[in-house]
C-alpha cells in the first residue's frame, strides 16, 4: 500500500514532464489539455497547454510534499487518501486557472484580446 502511495505525486510529475518535453504540436483528441475552449484554434491549443503544464507541474509538486507529511503523520490509508484528495482538487484547481486564463487571454471565437 505505501508503495502504491509513494507513486501518485512522482508519477503525476513524470506525466508533467512528459507532457513539457513532448507537447501536443496539433490540436487532437488524445492527448494534451483537450477541453472546448483550448481547441478552438492553434493559438488556444498552444497556450491552453504550456499554462495548465505549469500548473500540473505544481499539483504534482503539492501532492508529493502532502505525501510525505501525510505518511509522516498518519497511518498508511488515511496518508493515501489524503493524497489521493489533495491531487483531485489541486487538478481540478489547475483547470479552473487554465479555463479562466484561455477566457482572458481569447474571446469566445478564440481571437487574442
Amino acid at each position: 500500500m505505501i508503495i502504491a502511495h509513494l507513486f501518485i505525486g512522482p508519477l503525476i510529475l513524470v506525466i508533467t514532464l512528459i507532457i513539457a518535453r513532448y507537447p501536443p504540436k496539433k490540436i487532437n483528441h488524445l492527448y494534451g489539455y483537450r477541453t472546448t475552449r483550448s481547441m478552438l484554434n492553434q493559438d488556444c491549443w498552444d497556450f491552453a497547454n504550456k499554462y495548465s503544464t505549469v500548473l500540473m507541474w505544481e499539483s504534482a509538486l503539492i501532492t508529493c510534499i502532502t505525501q510525505l507529511f501525510a505518511i509522516l503523520v498518519l497511518d498508511e490509508e488515511s496518508a493515501l487518501l489524503i493524497g489521493v484528495i489533495v491531487l483531485i482538487l489541486t487538478l481540478f484547481y489547475s483547470i479552473y486557472l487554465t479555463e479562466k486564463a484561455l477566457k482572458k487571454t481569447f474571446d469566445k471565437e478564440g481571437n487574442r484580446l
